[in-house]
């Protein structure tokens, strides 16, 4: 799939299987573009490559990251902060679902640049820089989502991996408990190492 820029070059946007929907989308919006190009159906056209990347990043990460990067290839033409925050934390998602923290953390970084206030980028950061060995600056975004959010079990549970991951344990059981009374069905994701030693606390919830 060819996409020709009314400023003069193209961008392959390749394929990905039929069953995603996302696709049809993508199909029929580079054809309305290249008929005639405007802005906004090139935003839409970003907004589908963001679409398809989700709907592969399960079973093709390697394929979401490219659509993501071709995405990122399109901004100078569109302006749009909170879209550009969406690539980079998309790619870093996708990054981090191959296993590949490492990568992700440079997109994480420039999603938190250009959303600086969207708590999911600084808790999602926060497990890949604890997975990574950045211990403390994994808690430092973890006590920032929390901040920007506090009803989110999610947050409160990463917050929690964060603490003991620094052998704050009382800390960790704090937020560990906070998280189970905000959704009470995170008690099946409780299989992290870094929480394995506070089971043989007494306290430990679940």
């Amino acid at each position: 799939m060819i996409l020709s820029l009314a400023q003069g070059p193209t961008v392959e946007l390749g394929d990905s299987p039929s069953q995603h929907r996302a696709q049809a989308r993508l199909e029929e919006l580079v054809e309305a573009y290249n008929v005639r190009p405007r802005d906004e159906v090139l935003r839409e056209i970003v907004e589908a490559l963001c679409a398809r990347a989700k709907q592969r990043v399960d079973t093709d990460p390697t394929g979401a990251i490219e659509d993501l990067t071709t995405g990122l290839e399109l901004l100078p033409y569109i302006d749009r902060p909170a879209l550009v925050a969406k690539l980079y934390g998309l790619r870093a998602w996708a990054y981090a679902s191959r296993g590949d923290c490492e990568a992700a953390i440079p997109d994480y970084d420039a999603a938190v640049e250009w959303a600086p206030s969207h708590p999911t980028y600084r808790n999602n950061r926060s497990v890949c820089r604890r997975v990574s060995g950045d211990l403390w600056g994994a808690l430092d975004d973890a006590r920032s989502a929390v901040a920007e959010n506090r009803r989110s079990g999610l947050y409160w549970l990463t917050l929690a991996e964060a603490y003991a991951a620094v052998d704050k344990d009382d800390d960790a059981i704090t937020a560990l408990r906070r998280a189970l009374r905000l959704n009470p069905s995170l008690s099946r994701q409780l299989n992290s190492p870094v929480l394995d030693r506070l089971r043989r606390r007494d306290d430990f919830p679940g």
